[in-house]
């Protein structure tokens, strides 16, 4: 019997380990991920930060002081008749449509004196000349560096600056009439007059300095 080496010994054909496809692309595809989060990780965080949408924040509301130096609730207006009779003894106001009449309700004197022609118009349109006691108030005449406020049918509530807008929040009402004198402050650009629920009751009035 022959026991030498190999010889009983039969080559065996190994075949090639096939790799799945899956394997070629998760690898290359979990190396890239991870360099991505490393990358990530290192970003300055300014760059981080403008990459996050930023809400502009609001103005805070700061309660701005009034004097109201006149107030008569009671206050109404002459009668249609009588107004447009006092109207039209004075020529400045003929020819004028009374039917169109849309008197001021709210009526702005930016001082330091009230304008002669725009107050005395005011006063006449309005009915208060029917009422010497509401026309010679009381209030300042001199009101450097203030606005006078004339309002017909509202009552004032309070005064409210938002970054350069100062609001004027107003009650409506049937009747009266009130005068409040502002001290304008610093940065205020535009006066607003609204009700309580925000709805504008008089244009604005830029306030120049």
């Amino acid at each position: 019997m022959d026991r030498s080496p190999g010889r009983h010994l039969r080559p065996v054909e190994l075949d090639p380990v096939r790799r799945r496809r899956w394997v070629r692309w998760l690898v290359p595809a979990a190396i890239g991920l991870l360099a991505i989060i490393a990358w990530g990780m290192k970003l300055p965080a300014r760059y981080v930060a403008a990459t996050q949408p930023s809400l502009p924040a609001s103005s805070p509301e700061e309660s701005v002081p009034f004097d109201l130096c006149f107030s008569d609730v009671s206050w109404v207006p002459p009668d249609a008749e009588a107004q447009a009779a006092h109207l039209l003894q004075n020529p400045r106001y003929a020819g004028i449509d009374f039917s169109r009449l849309r008197p001021e309700r709210i009526h702005v004197e930016g001082g330091p004196f009230r304008s002669a022609s725009a107050f005395g118009d005011f006063i006449e349109l309005s009915g208060l000349w029917a009422d010497d006691a509401a026309v010679h108030n009381g209030c300042p005449e001199a009101f450097q560096g203030k606005v006078e406020v004339w309002g017909l049918a509202v009552r004032f509530q309070r005064l409210a600056l938002r970054g350069d807008d100062l609001n004027a929040i107003l009650e409506r009402d049937s009747r009266g009439v009130q005068v409040a004198q502002i001290a304008l402050p610093p940065g205020a650009l535009a006066l607003h007059f609204l009700d309580g629920s925000g709805e504008k009751l008089a244009p604005d009035v830029a306030l120049g300095r």
